[in-house]
């Protein structure tokens, strides 16, 4: 409808309404893949916010993990950005359970401690059984 509408209006203004089809035909190939994703289907605010505080705490799981594992090999977070190439803020916000790292900088802190990124996931999957929580 919205098509046809913009469409009736546009035929006036061939090179407008050119500009105008191309946009509708990109935003139809970037918002469909979106509509299936888990937070755009109707989902009771109470599911969202449950699974916001499960991304949370396993932020935070993932952050004491990583800590500890950094604190067994007496290793402080400037040696560790020395080390791994990666910024003081940026290891003290994965710490805090405040920074979701994504694969790149984990391989760089693994290689930084000498360990395999797996190491910090079994440690983290540890601490969640350690505080009862259910996966």
């Amino acid at each position: 409808m919205t098509e046809a509408l913009i469409g009736m209006h546009l035929q006036k203004e061939p090179d407008i309404a050119k500009t105008t089809r191309a946009l509708l035909a990109l935003i139809k190939q970037f918002i469909r893949p979106l509509t299936g994703h888990r937070l755009c289907r109707q989902s009771s605010a109470s599911d969202v916010a449950a699974e916001v505080i499960q991304q949370q705490e396993s932020l935070r799981l993932l952050g004491l993990a990583f800590q500890g594992i950094r604190e067994e090999q007496k290793l402080s977070v400037s040696e560790l950005t020395k080390t791994s190439g990666i910024a003081e803020n940026r290891i003290q916000a994965l710490e805090a359970g405040e920074l979701d790292a994504d694969l790149e900088m984990l391989l760089a802190l693994g290689d930084g401690l000498g360990i395999r990124i797996s190491a910090l996931f079994i440690r983290a999957e540890k601490l969640s059984k350690e505080a009862g929580h259910e996966d």
